[in-house]
This record gives structure tokens, sequence and C-alpha cells, in this order.
């Protein structure tokens, strides 16, 4: 197939970009011809704010540099990851008007939610989700603590629900997790058009080293309030077990100074460094007080049989089975959390067959010949929906 990727790189290079560069390789590796159409948020700062908001909603620029490069190119379908705010939806009238297949994946729930995590003042709120004009996260300004960067988004959801886009110009939608798809069918969206597929990332080797004393917990991830840092640092002051904990992020230093001796905080380190880690990891913790997406630190953990503590909320509860690949805590709570990385620290044999477990999840979900399957699966379904021709010329 002729696919062209499209996304809206951020400023800061985060999961998105990653799954965006990994389905690329991914499928350029398996033959398929891949073309690009990628605009980056570093060039925001050269225009206004007005300008900025304008364009987020409809790109003019973008709708007539599309139309071209669907002409020239003719791709069998469109993918896209992120389109805001310098693609904008016009992006999907662009591929309709040229009669092109067109698929997304929602990698958060910007759909839902103007701040695409559904957490406000530190906690899980979903007073946005069935609204067709998101009015709570404007009053509120969720986006950027900012009323005016909401009140944006917010019509950006809206004109183009009136406008039929959502419903009516995307071909299919990939969800990360079934949680997720419940979510988007509870705020409207056409579950026809609703797919899940997990991310993955590439094999690791499987730690089996048997003089390797696997006794270490493990965090990585961004230092901020929603990934539940503070909740991890309690925990560590309740209990005696070490934990490696690898990142950066605005709440570095305040962790820095409130960690406990067992809390060893390294900030970013080195792919050496990272792979002494965890080799020593008998599980990696994942505290996060949203419902996250599908963080990639989980189908990494699991290719290297490290089992995984975590919030029992949202997508983590759904691929973390408790007591089989890992353990749920209340999400919050860190008395929960310290009693659960003690029990971890009392059973290591019984982390480590937890840690068979998720290796073997990983191969038959997590693994890249595994998506592969299911991302072509997506493409050739909505090239027969649009455009049965053209599917029956690449079959």
């Amino acid at each position: 197939m002729r696919i062209l990727l499209a996304h809206n790189r951020y400023q800061h290079k985060g999961g998105e970009d990653s799954v965006f560069l990994a389905e690329g390789n991914l499928l350029r590796e398996n033959g398929h011809e891949v073309l690009e159409y990628t605009k980056s948020n570093d060039s925001i700062k050269q225009h206004g704010s007005i300008r900025v908001a304008i364009d987020a909603i409809w790109s003019n620029q973008s709708y007539k540099e599309l139309r071209k490069t669907f002409r020239d190119s003719k791709p069998d379908v469109v993918h896209v990851h992120n389109y805001t705010p310098r693609i904008s939806p016009a992006i999907f009238h662009a591929a309709h008007a040229e009669n092109i297949p067109i698929v997304q994946t929602l990698h958060n729930f910007r759909m839902v939610c103007v701040d695409g995590m559904l957490m406000r003042n530190g906690a899980i709120c979903e007073k946005c989700v069935e609204k067709r004009v998101k009015w709570p996260g404007v009053m509120h300004g969720c986006y950027r603590n900012s009323r005016l960067a909401s009140a944006t988004v917010a019509s950006m959801l809206s004109i183009h629900h009136a406008l039929g886009t959502w419903h009516n110009r995307v071909t299919r939608y990939i969800t990360l997790t079934d949680f997720q798809r419940n979510k988007l069918i509870a705020a409207g969206y056409p579950a026809e058009r609703l797919v899940v597929k997990p991310n993955f990332c590439p094999d690791s080797e499987v730690i089996t080293a048997s003089n390797v004393d696997r006794r270490r917990g493990m965090f990585v991830g961004r230092l901020s309030n929603e990934k539940g840092i503070d909740v991890l640092v309690d925990a560590a002051h309740k209990c005696s077990t070490p934990i490696d904990l690898v990142g950066s992020g605005p709440k570095l230093e305040a962790v820095q100074a409130a960690a406990p001796d067992n809390l060893h905080v390294h900030g970013y380190v080195n792919d050496d460094d990272m792979r002494r880690i965890q080799e020593t990891a008998l599980f990696l913790v994942l505290p996060s007080i949203v419902y996250e997406g599908f963080p990639m630190v989980i189908p990494e953990a699991f290719s290297m049989g490290i089992p995984i503590i975590a919030s029992r909320h949202g997508g983590m509860q759904e691929i973390i089975e408790d007591g089989v690949t890992g353990l749920h805590f209340t999400p919050g709570d860190a008395n929960d959390l310290a009693e659960k990385i003690k029990w971890a620290s009392d059973n290591p044999d019984k982390m480590r067959d937890f840690g068979r477990n998720a290796r073997h999840v990983y191969e038959t979900k997590f693994s890249p010949a595994q998506n592969l399957d299911i991302l072509t699966g997506i493409y050739r379904d909505a090239i027969e929906e649009v455009a049965p021709a053209r599917a029956r010329a690449i079959a």
C-alpha cells in the first residue's frame, strides 16, 4: 500500500511523536510505501495568537497543500496522528474531497475533553465527555489554564461536529484501549468506526540471568502531577524497597528534595544506564492519577518480562491484569501503593511469574508483527469502504 502519514509534531518530543516514527518504520520495513506530511509547533511563535487560533479550527494553507499532495502522490490511505494546531481538521475534508480513506489515531481524550486528559485540579473530570459544546472546560480554563485557549479547542470540536467532520469525514478511528473506545461511544461517536489497536515496541531481550538479583522497583516517565509522582514519593516514605526513578519534568527539583533514601532519582539516563536499571527491576510502578492512553513504558516493560504496579482505573486497569501481569492499587492512595510495593518485595518469585505472563502478553498483543497485522487490516477495511476498486487493486 501507499500510505501517507500526517502528524503535527510537538515542541517537546513525546509518546505520540515516537509512535508516529515507529509505525512509519514498521510499515516501510514490511514493503509498504510511506509518505509523510508533517508540521511542527516550533513555528507557532512566528504567528500571533489570533492567527494560531483561527488556523487550529481551519487552516486554509494546510487544506490547499494537502489537496495538491493527495493529487500528486495518490495515497491509498491517509493516517493522521496529531493534527492540532497547525494541520487542523482541514486534512479530513481534503482527503474526502479526493475520495481517499482517512484513519485517525486518538492518542488522548482530546475529542471529548479540551485538555485531552480528563483531569481538572488534580482529579479525574468527565464533565465535558457527553457535551457537544465543551463549556465546562472553557469556564475552568482547562487547556493551558487559559479560557481563551480552551475556547479555541472547544470551538474547533463544536464547529467540526456541526460540519459532520467527526462522523462523516473520518473513515476509521484507532483507539488504544476498549476503555477509550467506550468513552468515545458515550460521547456519540459511531461505534462501527472505532477500532482498538494498542501501541507496540520493538522486541527486547528477556531478562533471565539467574545471577541478577531483581528486587528493585522502577519508575520511568515525566515527573509531573498527572503522572502521580507525588503519590510515589509518599509511598516510598512508607516502605523500604529501593526504587529507581528515571525521567525529568516540572517536579524534578521537588522530588529530589522530598525523596527518601530508598528513592533514587536519576533524571535522564543514557541507554546503557537504563539497561542496568531495567536488569535489576522486579517491577515497574505506573502511579498516574489520569486515565492515560497507552504509555509506551507498558509494552517496553512487558517485552522485558517486567510486571507493573499500576493505578486501578482507565486503560491501565484493562491492560495490566491484577494478579497476572502485575498489581493494581487505588489511584492516588499512597498507603495502598506502599502495601503493593511491600507485597511485591516480599514475593519476588510470584512477581517473576507475573513477569513471564507479561512477556507472553507482549508476544501475543504488543509485538511489531501483531501490530502490523492489525494496522494494515484497519487500512484495508477503510479502503474497502471508501474505494472498493482500489482495495481490489492492492489485495
